[in-house]
């Protein structure tokens, strides 16, 4: 019944349905598992029809065209390139890898399980396993997922730093998953289990000082007694680049990690030298479960201890909450109430209080404009263009643009000599300038 619901709440994880009930199938036997899996179709079908027929429209997408043409009703045909698609065309390699790595360090429980059981599991008689079925199971239903997700966020650009957040909705899985192999790990603990969980560990915690890199950048800046003969103090990039050749944007990557490295090398000794305490008995599980505490304890806190007592040149510190109070308040001195306001922004938290009218497609962003689309088909499914958002403008008492948005194709729809400036908001983002909002007035 749940994995029906979580379905019609994201239709992403359709697959964990669908092998759910084969998982049931084949755990159970057919006869046996048609309560189960009537209850599940009920409420899949049910959900349905309560949105029936415009709920085509979210599957109609996901079909082959050539296999489905019934549903060319439902299926949106009216072309053009989506907004945030063409964002991704200008995203740094390096993204890609920084979005991979978050994803492994936020979900680090979730993971571990998924990554580490393969070296814990004794593969000799497994499948005679009381929950062989079902570690199948998580197994085949996490791998698809997570490749499925990561596919859409890092294939292509069009939303990079999705991934981790996209990898949250599936990740109690892997919570499941990770209780299995930590209990397989009691139950059986073996020499290349614990290596196993070391290269894992190690993995998951490298990729945690990665992410928080630039809390070691200024390290680099640090000024130390010249290598070189020469007096005076050196920053440590410049001596890095005098005795080794290596480049300051090459250490700001390779520097973090080498040091992640060293501190996660430590504390694999420190067990070692724990283990060896323990009495015979002990010793292996103690290791093991020690282990996985201390990796865990590695991966995320600490980086963000350093990081937040050492901050980088920059960093932000910044009242977030008083922030948006202070521009609600600015807001609704500028925004009579019952206007209609044509909106450009990335949050959309200032709509809570506000008073005003907007149109509702401008919350998606990029993620509804579709550039060069035909009006009437976009408009019809929800989407809007240059040509609408001109039509929306023309219609708008007030214009509402967050500052980093001049910048965007969109603003070209826009004719601003039809409206005057009236207002100039604080930032919302206390860490970011450019969140300002500037209100305009016919």
């Amino acid at each position: 019944i749940f994995a029906a619901i979580s379905v019609l709440t994201r239709e992403n994880i359709a697959p964990y349905f669908l092998l759910l009930n084969l998982y049931f199938i084949w755990k159970m036997g057919f006869r046996k598992s048609l309560p189960i899996l009537a209850s599940g179709a009920a409420v899949f079908i049910l959900g349905h029809l309560a949105f029936w027929p415009g709920i085509l429209k979210i599957w109609a997408k996901w079909m082959p065209k050539s296999l489905t043409p019934f549903l060319n009703p439902f299926r949106y045909l009216g072309g053009g390139k989506v907004g945030w698609k063409l964002a991704g065309a200008g995203v740094d390699k390096i993204a890609f890898v920084n979005s991979f790595m978050q994803g492994l360090a936020s979900n680090f429980y979730a993971l571990c399980g998924l990554v580490g059981l393969p070296f814990v599991v004794q593969w000799k008689g497994f499948s005679k396993d009381n929950r062989f079925k079902e570690i199948v199971f998580l197994a085949v239903t996490l791998i698809i997922l997570n490749i499925a997700h990561g596919l859409i966020t890092l294939d292509d650009g069009s939303c990079v730093y999705c991934f981790s957040g996209y990898l949250a909705f599936f990740m109690p899985l892997g919570l499941i998953f990770s209780v299995y192999m930590l209990r397989k790990v009691f139950e059986s603990p073996n020499r290349s289990g614990i290596a196993g969980l070391v290269l894992v560990g190690g993995a998951f915690t490298l990729s945690d000082w990665f992410i928080h890199r630039q809390s070691l950048e200024s390290i680099l800046y640090d000024k130390l007694p010249s290598l070189l003969g020469e007096s005076g103090y050196q920053p440590v990039f410049v001596i890095l680049k005098q005795t080794t050749g290596i480049e300051p944007n090459t250490a700001k990557l390779v520097f973090p990690l080498l040091f992640g490295l060293l501190i996660y090398a430590f504390m694999v000794y420190l067990l070692v030298i724990l283990g060896r305490s323990l009495t015979p008995g002990q010793k292996t599980a103690g290791v093991v479960f020690n282990l996985l505490l201390i990796l865990s304890l590695a991966s995320s806190p600490l980086a963000n201890v350093w990081m937040h007592s050492r901050p980088w040149d920059g960093a932000c510190q910044g009242d977030v909450l008083a922030a948006h109070k202070k521009v609600d308040g600015e807001l609704k001195q500028a925004l009579p109430a019952g206007s209609k306001v044509y909106w450009l922004g990335e949050s959309t938290t200032p709509f809570l209080t506000l008073d005003v009218e907007i149109f509702p497609q401008q919350i998606n962003d990029g993620f509804s404009y579709k550039v060069g689309s035909d009006d009437t088909i976009a408009e019809k499914y929800g989407f809007w263009n240059e040509h609408i958002s001109a039509k929306w403008a023309a219609q708008a008492d007030h214009l509402m643009i967050e500052e980093r948005y001049f910048q965007n194709p969109i603003i070209d729809s826009i004719d601003l000599t039809k409206f005057k400036q009236i207002a100039v908001t604080s930032p919302l983002d206390p860490c970011e300038p450019t969140s300002r909002y500037f209100i305009y007035s016919r």
